[in-house]
């Protein structure tokens, strides 16, 4: 019977609304058709003219009331189903929409996730590859002021200016102090320019006065 409102929630439940108010209306009614009958009996009883006519179509008005009564309540029973119906429908439409877009999202994590994986490995390489000509160029220097450790162009300084950097780059993680706010960090670029600069500065001028 209300078929047609499986997918459309706002017509169920304006179907509830609607055949509600048409059983309080009958309801009234049946009320009204009790006390007309009852009025109608007692005249018999008072032996009126007329009263055994009156009764007996009073009779009938409460019969279809009450019947009229039955119907919509079995109607509103119905149409009260079947809105729950229809809000569990769109539950489940939602949900399984829902989880969709979890398994799409689930699905661009590992892909993204195996990306980075990559990209990590060439980063790992060029990190050890940059730590170790920062150990040969200290090491290669003739002259130098400072020990490996402190040295601007050694790897404690160089491996700063990566982590400093990757702060920079919004990753607050790899910061090497919470002290400095990380768009100060010195762009890893120029860390590794003023430890060249620092070991260069040694080298004797070869221009000649």
């Amino acid at each position: 019977m209300l078929d047609f409102l499986k997918s459309k929630p706002e017509a169920a439940a304006s179907a509830v609304a609607r055949i509600g108010s048409k059983l309080e209306q009958a309801r009234q009614e049946l009320e009204e058709a009790r006390r007309r009958h009852g009025a109608a009996a007692l005249a018999v009883e008072d032996g009126a003219d007329g009263a055994a006519a009156e009764l007996q179509r009073a009779g009938k008005a409460l019969d279809a009331a009450r019947g009229k009564v039955d119907a919509l309540e079995a109607a509103y029973n119905e149409a009260e189903a079947r809105h729950a119906a229809v809000q569990a429908d769109l539950t489940t439409q939602h949900e399984a929409a829902a989880w969709e877009r979890v398994a799409e999202l689930a699905k661009k994590r590992e892909a993204l996730a195996a990306e980075i994986e990559k990209t990590a490995s060439a980063f790992a390489a060029q990190y050890h590859e940059l730590m170790r000509l920062s150990v040969e160029l200290h090491t290669a220097a003739p002259v130098r002021d400072d020990k490996l450790n402190m040295s601007l162009a050694g790897p404690n300084r160089t491996e700063a200016g990566i982590r400093n950097h990757l702060a920079a780059l919004d990753l607050p993680w790899a910061a090497t102090t919470r002290a400095i706010p990380a768009i100060d960090f010195p762009e890893l670029g120029a860390v590794v320019a003023d430890g060249n600069a620092a070991i260069l500065s040694r080298r004797p001028s070869t221009t000649e006065e």
